[in-house]
This record gives structure tokens, sequence and C-alpha cells, in this order.
């Protein structure tokens, strides 16, 4: 993965070598733990920067693939990356992107979910889909992930990747910063604070409390994980990743007392907050019916105002926040 500086001279100091590293790195660790679903164990190395403009590579070495872990994510947080995210990666021009990396990360992507025998292939695969993906993250703006499903899972990246321009910025003599071995640089110095800058809290915003009909197609049923969420999609086929809070739920599950599916359907009482580009912090409150069997009743608001700061109740006969124009 490299990293390019544009800089007059041929030297960088040391502390923006190893933050922007170290911070590269725990993007790398968040991404895999959060959308890969902690499927891959890997390595980062530090490779010899070359002459010329300052160019510093990290080697992002996968070492082995879970094949238990990339099965159930496929179909979850990776699924929706690869078909989503990287649509538009791969179908950039070769011009913008570079005919051999464009043909990496699709031929990358189809190694792993086709999860083949040569163990070294799906390790190189894992690599250059890793790679792609942190340098997504890294040059896409904040404003444009916080809109994304996951997003929330993606905190941790997202302070990681502010202190990697932050690093970059008390450099007085950066121009710019690219992740090509290409000296082009279309991030600009300009750039920095904006492709940066943290979203705002949505501390202070409405909560809107709403009964939906959702299909769990990705569950996590450890309940203390808090490496990934449940992935479902709502009744207007948004995808939704949502925590879940309902205690009896919780019990049912450790007694296996749920009939679980491929793809399960619930009946949901959740709270979330709109944001500017959508719905976002999704938290099941209770569990109403789990593909037919009846787990909780609904709270009222009574019992809701301790939890949430404010709350606007959706009766089931109103529009739907996520019903269709």
């Amino acid at each position: 993965m490299p990293i390019h500086f544009d800089l007059p001279r041929h030297v960088i100091p040391l502390r923006t070598f190893v933050e922007t590293a170290e911070n590269a790195s725990q993007i790398a660790e968040v991404i895999n733990q959060e959308l890969f679903g902690g499927a891959f164990v890997y390595e980062i190395v530090v490779i010899p920067p070359e002459e010329g403009t300052f160019l510093s590579r990290l080697g992002i070495n996968v070492k082995s693939v879970s094949a238990v872990a990339l099965v159930a994510i496929l179909s979850g947080p990776l699924g929706d990356f690869g078909s989503g995210l990287f649509q538009e990666l791969i179908s950039k021009s070769a011009t913008e992107l570079g005919k051999d990396v464009v043909s990496s990360i699709r031929s990358s992507m189809e190694q792993l979910q086709s999860y083949g025998e040569d163990k070294e292939a799906l390790c190189t695969a894992a690599s250059t889909v890793t790679v792609a993906a942190v340098k997504w993250f890294l040059q896409e703006d904040n404003e444009d992930i916080d809109r994304l499903p996951f997003a929330p899972a993606l905190t941790e990246a997202l302070l990681a990747k502010r202190k990697f321009y932050d690093a970059c910025r008390e450099v007085p003599d950066l121009k710019g910063i690219g992740f090509s071995r290409s000296p082009t640089f279309p991030i600009k110095r300009s750039d920095f604070q904006r492709i940066s800058k943290l979203p705002e809290s949505a501390d202070g915003d409405d909560w809107i409390v709403a009964i939906e009909n959702i299909t769990g197609d990705s569950p996590n049923w450890r309940r203390l994980d808090k490496s990934r969420s449940w992935k479902g999609t709502d009744q207007g086929g948004h995808s939704r990743y949502f925590t879940i809070q309902d205690e009896r739920f919780w019990e049912m599950v450790s007694r296996r007392e749920l009939a679980t599916r491929i793809a399960d359907s619930m009946k949901v009482q959740w709270a979330y907050v709109q944001g500017p580009k959508g719905p976002k912090k999704h938290i099941v409150l209770r569990v109403l019916e789990f593909n037919g069997m009846k787990i909780s009743p609904p709270m009222s608001d009574r019992e809701i105002h301790p939890i949430l700061d404010s709350f606007k109740s959706v009766q089931d006969q109103q529009r739907s926040f996520f019903d269709e124009e």
C-alpha cells in the first residue's frame, strides 16, 4: 500500500512516517474486524521507500483466511462492501486507476467469493482487497462514509483517519498525498481538513421509535461481541445494521428456544436517529416476533423515556420513515 507524499525534498519527519503508518494500520484492523468479521489474519510490514518524491510503502500480508468467518460474512458486510463500495472502484476507467489495479480488485473479489483450494492465492486476494479498502477509506469524504449503513462500526477508523491527516498537516511543505506508486497526488493539502472532518455527533438529535418488519440476513448470536452488528433488510429493501437490547430475546437465545432460518423474519420495535443522509444508529428495543414466534410486547412511551433522550412514536398505521415516496 503506497503512501505517496508530495514534498519538495525527499525526506519526511520520522514522527509523520510513524503516525501515518500506525493509523493506516489501525484502519486496516478496524475494517478487518468490523466489515470482514475478523476473517483475515495478517501482519503489517514496512517496505523500504524508493528514491524520488517520498514514497512510504506498507505491506499488508494476509497469512491466513478463516473459511468459517468468510462464508458467514460474504452474505453480510463483505458482500455489501464488494458489491457496493468496490463497484465504483472497479468500474473506474484505466486512465483513472490503472488497468492492472482494476483487474486485480475484480479478480480478488471473485477469488474470495469462490474460496478456492489455492490458499496462497486466497491470502493474496485478501491482501489486495484489504489494501483497496484502506485506500478507499483514506480517500473518501467522511460525509459519504457516514451515510453508509455500517458507518457506526467504523468510528475508530474515522478517528485514525483524522490522526493520519493531522500528522500530514504538521509537515509545512507537504503539498499533497496520493496512494499509488505514480507521482499523482489527488488529495491536496487544502483537502486534509475536509476529508478527515469527523461526522457531527448525533447525541442531541431526536430518536425515532418505530415498529417495523425486517429480515435478519446476517445475525450475530454472541451478545457481548462488539466487533460486528446484526445486518438486516427493512421493509423498504434497505440494508440496516443494528444491535438488540431485548433481554427476553437473549434469554431465549441462551436456552436455544428460537427456530432460526437462513433469513429470519423479525418484527421489531427499534429506535434510530434520522441523519442528514438517512437513518442510523439502529437499536432494537424489543423483538416482538421472530419467525412467527411471539417474543416480547412493545415498550410503552413511559418505558422508553429513560432510555432515549427524546423520541417520536411511529404508529403502525402511519407511513414508515422507510416507505418509498
